[in-house]
């Protein structure tokens, strides 16, 4: 069974005990009130018939006194008829008083038995029972006392109706009797009230007794079933929950393959079983961990052989570039002096076509002179990495331009640099070089266009996450089929008659916005200037020293 199921099981057991408490005790409550309620519906009930009784009799004794006195004065002889037939009067209204407290008493009387009665019904107590006939004994008594009261009393009435004004003794006495004997009904009946409620009122002790002992048994056999249960409950979670501890620890010390014994069939045995599906696949993922672990070993010692290789392969490109650059210049220099030596002891004597050919070799050693140079520096850029630092652009662009004075002044170019050029971290001289380039490419192809005035411009853009640069010019432009050519190493669109240059600037620019992480593009039309875009990361860090 589930943990959720078994929780479940308990809750619903726990509410049904607690329900069964609830019963228990509401019952024994009822039966308590029960009790109660016989002793202020039956008791209080019969108390308040025989109080009832006898206030009505004690009301009739003071009547009869009063019938007895105006009898006395009626019987006078100096009484006047106007007074006689008043007091008869009198007489007559207290005759209709006693009718009335009579029925009202009879009334009672009905009560009572009807009510003892409906008690001895419902009741299924024999003591109850014989209770209650005593009661309706009494009862009839009192209402025989009641009948022989309101005879003699009525005796009275008539002998004074049939002008009878003296009574004798022997009729006060046996008035007297009456009362005494309805007094002494109306007390037993009390007392037998009483003993009702005493006996009530004991049977609601005992209830509460009783009621009071079943609901503390009731809540201690609930309390040690819960416990047994929840005991049972907490051991069958704990027990698989501790193996699942260790196999954790197991797992956690490197040993992966794990067994778990009678997983159950509920959450815990379900991440118990993905706990060991999971040593099984930890297992197999550290055998192939391992076994790309000594591919990579072997394959980190052909790198490093090749790295070697390649090291080797560098260094002797380096020395194999400045051999060459050293062996072309050495040739070039000369043939350099001697095109000088001709152009300055021939002018005259020579031809118009034969000093064109000096001019021409003059210009051909100049231009292999610039290539050796940008191959140089090209080689330079992409080989070695200066620290990055902070470098103020604005600075860096302003020497630029003063290393390029005489060509800005040559072509008449406006230069646009704006004070607000940033302070960024990158290669100062890698940096350096990428401007200069794309500054001198500018005023070179601006200086052409003859009709409107050259203007070279230096801006900026800050992004989130770089810093793009853009320099601009009015020139010739580049058409969109040859944006891409120009960054290829000693590409060129113009021949050198028209643009000087050796066409390996561009490269340079592009190696050094690699070397930054950054991008390099062009925004141009032909014949309507030309926008180069770069971007230089803001990821850099002074530290980052190579």
């Amino acid at each position: 069974m589930k943990i959720s199921n078994k929780i479940s099981v308990f809750i619903l057991f726990l509410l049904t005990v607690l329900g069964c408490n609830t019963i228990i005790g509401l019952s024994q409550l009822s039966k308590i009130g029960f009790e109660l309620r016989n002793v202020v519906k039956r008791d209080m009930a019969l108390t308040e018939v025989v109080t009832s009784i006898n206030n009505y009799q004690h009301k009739k004794v003071i009547l009869f006194e009063r019938v007895l006195r105006i009898a006395e004065e009626v019987a006078f002889e100096n009484v006047t008829e106007i007074r006689k037939r008043y007091l008869l009067e009198h007489i007559g209204l207290l005759r209709e008083g006693f009718n009335k407290i009579g029925e009202q008493a009879a009334a009672n009387i009905i009560d009572a038995k009807n009510m003892i009665e409906e008690e001895f019904t419902n009741t299924l107590s024999e003591q109850k029972k014989v209770e209650l006939e005593n009661a309706r004994l009494i009862i009839k008594k009192i209402e025989e006392s009641l009948i022989s009261y309101d005879a003699v009393i009525f005796k009275i009435f008539g002998m004074i109706e049939k002008t009878e004004y003296e009574l004798s003794f022997e009729d006060i006495d046996e008035i007297k009797r009456s009362e005494k004997r309805l007094s002494l009904k109306l007390e037993s009946m009390m007392l037998e009230i009483r003993e009702f409620s005493k006996r009530s009122l004991e049977i609601a002790n005992q209830e509460e007794k009783v009621a009071r002992k079943v609901l503390w048994v009731s809540f201690v056999l609930s309390i040690v079933i819960s416990s047994i249960i929840s005991f049972a409950l907490i051991r069958s979670i704990a027990r698989p929950l501790k193996k699942l501890v260790n196999v954790a620890q197991q797992v956690g010390k490197g040993k992966f393959e794990v067994e778990i014994d009678n997983i159950q069939k509920d959450e815990i045995g379900e991440v118990s079983t993905a706990f060991v599906t999971m040593g099984e696949k930890l297992t197999e993922f550290t055998d192939k961990l391992e076994e790309k672990r000594i591919m990579l070993l072997e394959n980190l010692k052909v790198t490093e052989g090749q790295k070697q290789d390649l090291q080797k392969v560098n260094k002797e490109l380096d020395g194999f570039v400045h051999t060459v650059s050293h062996d072309l210049r050495a040739p070039l220099t000369g043939i350099s002096g001697y095109g000088a030596f001709l152009e300055k002891h021939y002018k005259g004597k020579l031809d118009d076509k034969a000093m064109e050919c000096i001019s021409g070799i003059r210009r051909s050693v100049t231009r292999l002179n610039n290539l050796i140079e940008d191959l140089l520096a090209l080689t330079r850029i992409t080989r070695v990495k200066n620290p990055y630092e902070k470098v103020d652009i604005h600075q860096v662009v302003v020497n630029i331009c003063e290393r390029l004075e005489f060509d800005i002044k040559q072509y008449n170019v406006e230069m646009v640099i704006p004070e607000n050029l940033p302070t960024i971290i990158c290669d100062r001289i890698k940096i350096g070089e990428a401007f200069l380039n794309l500054i001198n490419n500018a005023i070179k192809f601006s200086s052409k266009n003859k009709d409107i005035h050259p203007i070279v411009t230096v801006g900026h853009f800050e992004h989130e996450k770089s810093y793009e640069f853009v320099v601009t010019d009015n020139g010739i432009g580049i058409a969109k089929e040859d944006q891409e050519k120009v960054f290829e190493i000693f590409a060129r669109l113009h021949s050198a008659k028209d643009y000087v240059g050796s066409g390996a600037g561009l490269s340079i620019v592009k190696a050094v916005v690699d070397s930054h992480g950054g991008t390099i593009w062009i925004d141009s039309e032909e014949g309507k200037g030309a926008a180069f875009h770069f971007t230089i990361p803001k990821g850099l860090y002074i530290e980052a020293v190579s």
